[in-house]
């Protein structure tokens, strides 16, 4: 019975790959998206450079990146999976995947008429302001902002005053939740026609037309009155 022998030596390599820390990033200036540059992973226990190439893919929206490239993301958390490319020699492959958010930094402009005059007594109907755009809003995150005001403001009728009366409305992301505030000025003005005792007629018989009773808070700057 023979007694020969043979032997010979295997390398093993054993490895792993671990996606980046979940992150959460801004949007960019004025835009509903964020530029993202796709960090590399970390490769653990692998001989030095042998590690496959690697590629990043989001489902549904677009695959094939590579660490290093820049990718274009909404506002959303988004799952990117980071894949190994099957190496010729080690024949295997490895993947993980990283969450990024992306949130919205910059509130929603609200625009509101600079002043709003009326005639004694008045209703100010906000909700109306808003149906037709008076009051508007708009957001970089191209979503529709959620505008609403303080009905307590607003419930009874106004009279004339000395001061303005202001309204206060709010614009809320609905995607979101940053805010921001504009205020309407209403300024309201009555008038009181002369009573017909003290109308007096001149040498001539004329008629002498006698000053409007003006009150309000717009009362210097109500306008040309005719008769």
């Amino acid at each position: 019975e023979s007694q020969n022998t043979a032997s010979c030596d295997a390398h093993l390599f054993v490895w792993s790959m671990d996606c980046p820390s979940d992150v959460q990033i801004h949007t960019d200036a004025g835009s509903a998206t964020a530029t993202f540059n796709l960090p590399d992973p970390i490769f653990h226990g692998l001989h030095s450079g042998r590690h496959p190439g690697v590629s990043v893919t989001e489902e549904g929206i677009w695959s094939g990146k590579a660490p290093g490239q820049s990718v274009s993301l909404g506002l959303s958390t988004h799952q990117l999976e980071y894949t190994t490319i099957v190496d010729e020699d080690l024949q295997t492959s490895a993947t993980c995947t990283m969450s990024v958010t992306v949130v919205d930094e910059e509130a929603p402009q609200l625009a509101c008429p600079s002043v709003v005059v009326m005639s004694a007594p008045a209703q100010f109907d906000a909700a109306a302001y808003i149906a037709d755009g008076r009051v508007s809003a708009t957001d970089n995150s191209g979503t529709s902002v959620q505008i609403n005001f303080d009905a307590a403001s607003v419930a009874a009728q106004f009279s004339a005053a000395d001061v303005p009366h202001q309204i206060d409305f709010t614009g809320t992301e609905t995607v979101g939740t940053l805010t921001d505030t504009c205020t309407v000025p209403v300024h309201v003005w009555d008038i009181a026609c002369p009573s017909i005792a003290n109308l007096q007629a001149s040498a001539g018989g004329m008629l002498m037309i006698p000053e409007l009773n003006v009150t309000g808070s717009t009362a210097s700057g109500a306008g040309t009155m005719s008769v």
